[in-house]
């Protein structure tokens, strides 16, 4: 259940980097799950893209080196969550995984080709709206639902 859940992850592909609010995405998630602890994850084949970077200490960014050679996490058990919110805006094997592999009870997010058949609540939006009104859609409706059931 997403209000009760302590641990979420929020799977973001890196090149989204520069235009994802993370304080946004907390206080929106926050609004269903207010005991949620929230940690972004990426994947990026070129570690030099990580240079010059300063990411917030909630944000892990898995590389090749992360990886068995199968491009499977060595360590799945890293990202153990009671939710996960997939925000991916190109497919990645290793978030894939990650989403379809993780002990979550939930998974939500964006409605993308590669997640359709693996997303437990999903939802469609414009994608030139940009990565953040996403979010907001996916709370908006979560909040809707709750609010109704809870009626």
């Amino acid at each position: 259940n997403i209000e009760t859940a302590k641990k979420g992850l929020v799977l973001i592909s890196f090149s989204d980097l520069n235009v994802v609010n993370i304080q946004e995405i907390h206080k929106l998630i926050k609004q269903v799950s207010p005991l949620i602890d929230l940690k972004f994850l990426s994947y990026i084949k070129n570690t030099k893209a990580l240079d010059n970077v300063d990411l917030p200490e909630e944000w892990i960014v898995i590389t090749k080196k992360d990886l068995n050679f199968n491009l499977v996490p060595k360590d799945i058990s890293a990202f153990s969550s009671d939710v996960i919110f997939d925000f991916t805006t190109k497919f990645q094997f290793p978030l894939l995984f990650t989403l379809l592999n993780s002990n979550a009870n939930t998974r939500m997010g964006a409605r993308r080709e590669w997640n359709v058949d693996f997303l437990d609540f999903m939802i469609k939006t414009d994608e030139s709206k940009g990565f953040n009104y996403t979010a907001r859609q996916l709370v908006h409706y979560l909040n809707k639902i709750y609010r109704n059931n809870a009626a």
